[in-house]
């Protein structure tokens, strides 16, 4: 069976590269282009639309079996009910000053990334490597906190209110092309200006195949910007649609919803894990895979939870060992001579030091250094969450796994069974026997948050935490008291969302409570308003 897709409120872009790969093939005539395909009561949806839109998810929905027909009208739907959704919300809602600007960077982080990959082909072309050494910041490098939209409190639920947002006009809005020059940062002026060159003359060339001549550079872009930003507006009306709507169902939430999903939950673990020979082989499966959606575990303690900073070696030191490596697989050089060239080589291993926003601050560090700091930080903490508070913002300032950065759940290591059996591990070896010597100490003394010493591996220095172990919640069955109880058991040790929040939460973003209002909406308009698919304009697109 075919699965469906939830693809209205996805943002549909027609990049420059609109016709390639498997995409439909069009005639070079902007009047082809500009057909309207269908019409519903004012809204007219053009041929560009439809073709950039199965451009767009060709790939996705051929994979689950649909035929080039189907595509093309499953796109068509899809542009038509966006259609509604854009026109409904812009009658409800106005963009607030700071929704307008997140539009504009939206905008302008779109054309960054065309022209960063052109910067990628140019540098290739004239064989000149990335010379950006230091470290930028991503959403990765930079900690996220968890913010609740709710919390319990006195036996109540407790909407968050809003934080008043930044209303300040963004500065592009004055000269989005000067204000895009001023936002866009590149490593080399002449790699900047070649690709810069080029995506214009991209830009170009797509105008001409509209039938549209523009003269200058900055018009050319202008008009690039305008109709980005004209789709991310659309797309934050829609946004701002489904913001509405969840703010008004979290009000409706109550005690007794937060605990029947818990009981669901756990039901559906029991129900899978509870099975004979075949049940702990999920439970296994299902920790390692997603931990983080398991909320029954048949025996107490055969999982548990760290957390790591990682000291990676640099991309110079990598190519050695990897050059080592090769001689070990050809049997020039044996293992003790690999693991002792790897040990000696870890000696050098530097740390750049990042501020809270992953900007490099030009502190470098030794790895002892940076061991010493990340200790005396933890050793400071009395609990196990002060503790891995402590030891979280080292993720953020050492760390180079981006891998555990603002994950939900930390990494997953199974108790080792026996040799014959799988390690139950994802990780590396030296860092699943490092966790688990972490654990069988804990089992001694019962302390959580522990670090281990310098673990080597080929991907560089780990510091590893032991930050919890896998058991079943106690919950009590009365609504008010089990919210309580999910209020005390954090996701993460460092974080601050508990369970409460996390069921709270799911049961505010429950797609089947958004798709029956959303659904609600289309019908209403479609029994108003008449619906015209001009089927004769795009006959052509199928097979």
């Amino acid at each position: 069976m075919k699965k469906n897709l939830c693809l209205v409120l996805v943002c549909m872009f027609a990049v420059v590269t609109l016709m390639s790969g498997c995409s439909l093939i069009t005639l070079n005539q902007g009047k082809y282009l500009s057909q309207v395909v269908a019409s519903v009561g004012d809204i007219e949806i053009t041929k560009e639309e439809l073709i950039t839109t199965y451009n767009s998810y060709y790939e996705t929905l051929n994979e689950q079996g649909y035929t080039q027909n189907e595509i093309v009208d499953y796109s068509l739907d899809l542009l038509i009910d966006r259609a509604i959704l854009e026109e409904y919300s812009q009658s409800l809602y106005t963009l607030t000053q700071a929704e307008k600007n997140e539009t504009l960077i939206q905008t302008y982080d779109f054309i960054v990334s065309q022209i960063g990959e052109l910067e990628g082909e140019v540098r290739a072309e004239w064989n000149i490597s990335s010379s950006n050494s230091t470290e930028t910041a991503t959403s990765d490098t930079v900690y996220n906190e968890y913010e609740p939209i709710a919390n319990f409190v006195d036996g109540q639920i407790v909407v968050v209110e809003d934080s008043e947002a930044d209303n300040t006009p963004h500065f592009g809005f004055e000269d989005k092309v000067k204000g895009f020059k001023s936002y866009w940062v590149y490593e080399r002026e002449d790699v900047a200006n070649e690709a810069y060159k080029r995506y214009i003359q991209d830009l170009r060339d797509y105008e001409e195949l509209k039938g549209i001549n523009t003269e200058s550079d900055d018009e050319v872009l202008l008009n690039e910007i305008n109709r980005l930003y004209e789709l991310y507006e659309k797309q934050a009306y829609l946004t701002r649609l489904q913001t509405e709507y969840n703010k008004s169902l979290v009000s409706s939430i109550t005690p007794d919803m937060v605990l029947q999903e818990y009981q669901r939950l756990v039901n559906e673990n029991k129900g899978r894990y509870d099975v004979a020979s075949v049940g702990m082989d999920a439970y296994v499966t299902d920790m390692l895979d997603n931990a983080s959606e398991v909320y029954y575990h048949p025996t107490n303690g055969e999982f548990f939870y760290v957390t790591h900073v990682l000291l990676k070696f640099s991309d110079e030191q990598d190519e050695k060992l990897q050059a080592m490596k090769s001689l070990l697989e050809q049997k020039a050089i044996t293992q003790a001579d690999y693991d002792n060239f790897m040990e000696e080589l870890a000696k050098e291993i530097k740390v750049n030091v990042l501020d809270e926003n992953g900007n490099a601050t030009g502190e470098v560090l030794s790895v002892n250094e940076a061991y010493n700091n990340i200790s005396a930080s933890v050793q400071a903490g009395s609990t196990l969450r002060e503790k891995a508070i402590n030891f979280n913002q080292y993720i953020y300032s050492y760390n180079q796994d981006p891998g555990i950065q603002n994950a939900e759940r930390d990494y997953v290591i199974g108790k080792k069974i026996d040799e014959e059996t799988e390690t139950r591990s994802r990780m590396v070896e030296s860092f699943t026997n490092a966790s688990r010597e972490l654990y069988d100490q804990y089992l001694k003394d019962g302390v959580l948050g522990n670090i281990s010493g310098l673990v080597l591996s080929e991907n560089g220095y780990h510091i590893i935490m032991l930050t919890g172990v896998a058991e079943n919640m106690v919950v009590s069955t009365n609504p008010i008291e089990a919210c309580e109880d999910l209020n005390n058991y954090y996701v993460n040790a460092h974080t601050n969302e508990t369970y409460f929040h996390k069921i709270f939460d799911s049961l505010v973003s429950d797609d089947k409570y958004y798709d029956t209002y959303v659904n609600g909406i289309l019908t209403d308009y479609k029994s108003e308003n008449q619906i015209t698919k001009f089927v004769s304009r795009y006959s052509d697109l199928k097979v």
